[in-house]
C-alpha cells in the first residue's frame, strides 16, 4: 500500500499543497511493518512463520499415533492446537485418532494458508498515529 501525501494542513494553519511520502510510522513491533524510500507500506512477514506449521504437521501426526496404553495423543495433541474450547470439549468426550488427526490437520493446513498464501494483514493506523513524512517537492 503506497500512501501519498498532496496537501498538508497544519493545526490552525493553511492547507499547503506538497509532495510527500511516508518515512517512518509510530507502532508497535509486533505490526511487522516496513516502508520502503518511495513510501510504500507493507506487513514484513513473521519470523516465526517456519516455526508454528512445523509444530502443527508433528501435532496432527502425533494425535494418530497410539501409546503403550492404547490411549494415544489425540486428546492432548486436539487440546493443544489453539482450536479452542470446542475442540478441547470433543477432543476429550470423543478420545478418537482420526478426529484428533483432522482437527491437526485442518489447523496444520489453515496455518500454511494464512502464513504463506494469503495476502497478509491489513495495515492499520490507528487515530492520532505519528506519521513522518518525506517532502518530495513543494509546489
Amino acid at each position: 500500500m503506497r500512501f501519498v501525501f498532496q496537501t498538508l494542513k497544519p493545526l490552525n494553519r493553511e492547507a499547503k499543497p506538497v509532495s510527500a511520502v511516508i518515512s517512518g510510522v509510530d507502532g508497535s513491533k509486533s505490526d511487522n511493518l516496513s516502508i520502503d524510500n518511495e513510501g510504500g507500506v507493507k506487513a514484513s512477514a513473521d519470523k516465526n512463520r517456519f516455526l508454528a506449521p512445523a509444530l502443527l504437521g508433528v501435532l496432527a501426526v502425533a494425535g494418530h499415533d497410539r501409546d503403550r496404553d492404547g490411549n494415544g495423543l489425540g486428546r492432548q495433541t486436539v487440546a493443544a492446537n489453539g482450536f479452542g474450547v470446542v475442540a478441547r470439549i470433543v477432543a476429550l468426550t470423543v478420545n478418537d485418532r482420526n478426529v484428533a488427526t483432522g482437527f491437526g490437520a485442518y489447523a496444520f493446513a489453515k496455518s500454511i494458508y494464512f502464513r504463506f498464501l494469503s495476502q497478509g494483514h491489513p495495515v492499520e493506523f490507528p487515530k492520532n498515529t505519528q506519521v513522518e513524512l518525506k517532502v518530495i517537492s513543494r509546489q
